[in-house]
């Protein structure tokens, strides 16, 4: 894909009211997804197939509205964010005053529960995909949460 097709593309979601896009054709893959909050950027990823001789290419591009300090920075390539499923408020217990299913340094298994996401009265748990140890928690308990929005950061 040419690189002006896909700064057509960005424009046209940044534009529009969509959440998330993702794409892929030919093993080449586009993912693009903004946050609705108070400042809307748009991240993108963007990956082809390397030859044998490269590394995979990858490059993200962000809107120019954002400043670099609103950009989470992950160190570490192998830690990989778990984000919220839908809209809603994010709680780190079962109820008030319980201990917090996860905290950072906690060790999960594959389904272990990470927290709950309460959406139109109904509390939904959020599971581990993964096997790994819990980075960092990115939320607050009781604070409102944004579809797509990082959670979790979970090193496998």
């Amino acid at each position: 894909m040419l690189l002006k097709d896909l700064e057509k593309i960005i424009k046209i979601v940044e534009k529009s009211e969509i959440a998330e896009l993702e794409w892929e054709k030919n093993k080449e893959r586009i993912r693009i997804r903004k946050d609705f909050g108070p400042v809307t950027p748009a991240q993108v990823s963007y990956s082809m197939p390397a030859p044998s001789m490269q590394a995979q290419a990858s490059a993200t591009t962000v809107s120019k509205s954002e400043s670099a300090a609103t950009v989470p920075v992950i160190d570490n390539p192998r830690v990989k964010e778990v984000l919220s499923p839908f809209v809603g408020t994010f709680y780190a217990s079962p109820a008030p005053g319980s201990p917090k299913y996860v905290d950072a340094g906690s060790r999960v298994k594959k389904g272990d529960v990470l927290c709950i996401i309460e959406a139109m009265k109904i509390m939904n748990e959020i599971e581990a995909e993964f096997p790994g140890k819990v980075v960092s928690v990115l939320v607050k308990d009781g604070q409102p949460v944004q579809y797509g929005q990082p959670l979790f950061t979970i090193e496998p």
